[in-house]
């Protein structure tokens, strides 16, 4: 600014000093010392004020005005670290709480296998393979994560729902096909549901005995090889079972497919299927769609976790599933990023408050939720956990849920796990296989937990909840019993 002021200055200076000096010499001016001071030096000055005044005008605003936001900033951060520290001595008083959960059955889909097969060609190193089903801007081929055997699915239930398959998209018929396959995979769990709910409803709910005589699937004829029992319903003969009041099914969805997913439609279907093969009532089912996007999915499944975990006398079905094997969706998505990978995954746990007790299914791990642990270090001594068995057998047992390819978050992954003796050489990095189909990575990844049975411990993390650690002990491997720490 000091050297436009001055330049400018100067350049007047010259400029009237050589119109003054021509001036006076054409007209034989004598001049005196003050029109050599007025001429040379105040006029010039004055000049220069006039010229520059608007801009010293604007320059003034502007400082006033940078300086008022300043003041804003400066106010608004303070308020911000005061709000961080009032959280931070919250957070320090605050106590670690726990919540159970009993799994009675898992499972997960994804381009590489199923269940245990998924964390053995992670372990692997597998990469995307080419799609000549798929194509780019520029008609090649693209990689992507598609389940074969999902196609084969797809084909057989094509022609038996042609005019469903006309409304659907194929990302959507992807999706139910995905559901369905995830259904199956409880059947066990949904038969003993199903059959402890009867029960439960005889014994404490009489006004459900007419409807339970009458239903197709508890005619003698009709039950299930697994429930094959010659038993009267009548009340007298019941004996006391522990109360089962309903089956809650969550359909975990991405964000994404909320305006187009028809939940009317699927959920009558997906009643009508309960009904049909497992019997159960519909007063006794209650579904339900959640539709996460990618910052929140991670935090909202935890938070569902825990209210399930303090539900009595209620089952659950959770089947969370994604896919973006779509060629109209992936024009979409090509036109932002020319390198993106689809992929498609599912994964579903049927579990129970650890306070609810089924008859039929046995509990084949349990899932501890714990909140507010500040170390993980003095979590695992206080709790009489040992590392050094697992670290013994050289093999992966930690998954992580988030991106690593930032400094930072590696920095923050060294300095938790570090401290207790796991190294980069037992990580699993879960983003590294589902592409850019992220939205429900981090609730894939975590559910991946109960499928690593050949491990003493398991552990999953996300920087997401800083202070929420996942870990399986599994302490029985020939009976599955597990249990796994969320927090």
């Amino acid at each position: 600014m000091i050297k436009f002021i001055i330049s400018a200055f100067l350049v007047l200076t010259i400029l009237i000093g050589t119109l003054v000096i021509y001036y006076w010499r054409d007209s034989n001016y004598d001049p005196s010392q003050m029109d050599l001071i007025w001429s040379f030096i105040l006029l010039p000055i004055s000049l220069c004020l006039l010229i520059l005044s608007p801009y010293f005008i604007y320059k003034t605003i502007q400082y006033f005005r940078n300086k008022k936001l300043q003041q804003q900033k400066d106010q608004e951060l303070s308020i911000l670290i005061q709000q961080k520290e009032k959280q931070a001595a919250n957070l320090a008083k605050q106590t670690a709480q726990h919540y159970t959960l009993n799994i009675l059955s898992s499972a997960a889909w994804h381009c590489f296998g199923e269940n245990e097969e998924i964390i053995q060609f992670m372990q692997q190193f597998r990469s995307p393979e080419l799609d000549f089903q798929l194509s780019n801007n520029y008609g090649l081929p693209l990689l992507s994560y598609r389940i074969t055997a999902l196609d084969q699915w797809l084909e057989k239930t094509q022609n038996d729902d042609e005019d469903q398959s006309l409304i659907l998209t194929t990302r959507e018929r992807r999706i139910q096909q995905l559901i369905w396959q995830q259904l199956q995979q409880h059947e066990h769990s949904l038969q003993g549901i199903s059959q402890q709910l009867k029960r439960s409803a005889l014994f404490y709910e009489s006004e459900f005995t007419y409807q339970y005589r009458i239903h197709p699937g508890w005619n003698p004829e009709n039950l299930h090889e697994n429930f094959n029992e010659k038993e009267d319903i009548s009340h007298k003969e019941i004996e006391t079972v522990v109360r089962l009041n309903r089956l809650n099914v969550y359909i975990l969805l991405a964000e994404n497919l909320i305006h187009t997913w028809d939940d009317q439609a699927f959920q009558t279907q997906l009643l009508q299927q309960l009904e049909d093969n497992y019997s159960f009532l519909a007063d006794h089912l209650h579904i339900e769609f959640y539709y996460f996007s990618q910052p929140k999915a991670y935090a909202s499944y935890i938070e569902l976790l825990q209210e399930i975990a303090q539900q009595p006398g209620q089952a659950n079905l959770i089947i969370m599933v994604d896919s973006e094997i779509d060629q109209d969706w992936l024009d979409e998505q090509l036109w932002q990023n020319e390198q993106y990978i689809a992929s498609e995954y599912a994964a579903s746990w049927c579990l129970t408050a650890e306070q609810v007790v089924l008859e039929v299914v046995p509990v084949l791990q349990k899932i501890r939720i714990s909140t507010q642990i500040k170390e993980l270090k003095n979590y695992l001594t206080e709790q009489q956990l040992d590392l050094a068995g697992q670290i013994e057998k050289e093999q992966a047992f930690v998954l992580l849920l988030d991106e690593t390819k930032k400094s930072k978050n590696l920095h923050q992954l060294q300095q938790t796990f570090i401290p207790i003796g796991v190294h980069p050489e037992f990580f699993i990095y879960i983003q590294s296989f589902i592409g850019n189909t992220q939205c429900l990575g981090h609730i894939f990844g975590m559910m991946l937990v109960t499928q690593m049975r050949d491990n003493i411990i398991t552990i999953t993390y996300s920087l997401e909840q800083e202070n929420t650690y996942i870990y399986c002990e599994n302490k029985d491997l020939e009976k599955f019993e597990a249990t796994a720490l969320v927090a």
